[in-house]
C-alpha cells in the first residue's frame, strides 16, 4: 500500500517519483493494540515542501492509490501499477490485491470478503496436487478440511481436522503449508 501511496502522491502533485520518499513502521500501544505508521519526506536537500502538501490533497491521493491498485489487470504487480526501476529490489514483495485490502481497511474500516467455494478450490489446487503426489503420507480418516482465509485476516488455529491457510501459504510458502499438513496428520 505504501508504494501505491507514494506513486499516487507523485502523480497528484505532478512530480518525479524520486522527489519524495517515505517508509512505514509498526507501532504497538501500551494496551497491546498495534497500527502501522506511514510517513513521507522530500528528497531534495533544502526540501521542496511536497511532503507538507500531502495532508491537503489526501483525498485525491487515496483515490489515485485505489485506482492504481484496482484498475490494473496483472496478478500481483507490474510496471503499469507498482513496479518501477527504483523499487526493483522489492518487486517480488508487492501484491496490489493485498494493498487494496489494506487501503480499504485503513480508510473505510472494510474487511476483505471471505473466499467462496470456487475461489477456495482454485487456491487449493497446488496443495492438493502435492498431497495427491505424496506416497509417503497416509490419507487421514477423517480427512483434513481446508479453509482459505484472506491474508489480511488472522488465521484461526489449526485443529486435528481443519487446516487454515491464506493465499500466500498456497503460493509463496507452499512447501511450509505441505509440511504443516503432514505434521497435522502425524499428530493424530
Amino acid at each position: 500500500m505504501h508504494e501505491a501511496l507514494k506513486k499516487a502522491v507523485s502523480l497528484v502533485l505532478d512530480i518525479d517519483y524520486n522527489e519524495i520518499s517515505g517508509g512505514w513502521r509498526p507501532r504497538i500501544k501500551s494496551d497491546g493494540n498495534s497500527h502501522i505508521e506511514m510517513f513521507f519526506y522530500d528528497n531534495l536537500t533544502s526540501g521542496a515542501g511536497y511532503s507538507s502538501l500531502i495532508g491537503s490533497i489526501l483525498d485525491k491521493v487515496l483515490d489515485r492509490a485505489r485506482k492504481i491498485l484496482s484498475e490494473c489487470e496483472c496478478s500481483r504487480s507490474c510496471k503499469n501499477c507498482l513496479d518501477n526501476y527504483w523499487n526493483q529490489r522489492n518487486h517480488q514483495l508487492f501484491d496490489r490485491h493485498l494493498g487494496l485490502q489494506l487501503l480499504n481497511y485503513a480508510e473505510l474500516g472494510q474487511l476483505p470478503d471471505e473466499y467462496d467455494v470456487n475461489g477456495q478450490k482454485a487456491l487449493l489446487v497446488p496443495l492438493r496436487k502435492l498431497i495427491s503426489e505424496d506416497k509417503d503420507t497416509p490419507q487421514p480418516n477423517p480427512p483434513i478440511a481446508f479453509e482459505v482465509v484472506p491474508a489480511l485476516l488472522k488465521k484461526p488455529e489449526n485443529t486435528s481436522t481443519r487446516m487454515f491457510l491464506n493465499p500466500y501459504d498456497l503460493s509463496d510458502w507452499l512447501p511450509n503449508a505441505f509440511m504443516t499438513y503432514r505434521n497435522l496428520i502425524s499428530e493424530r
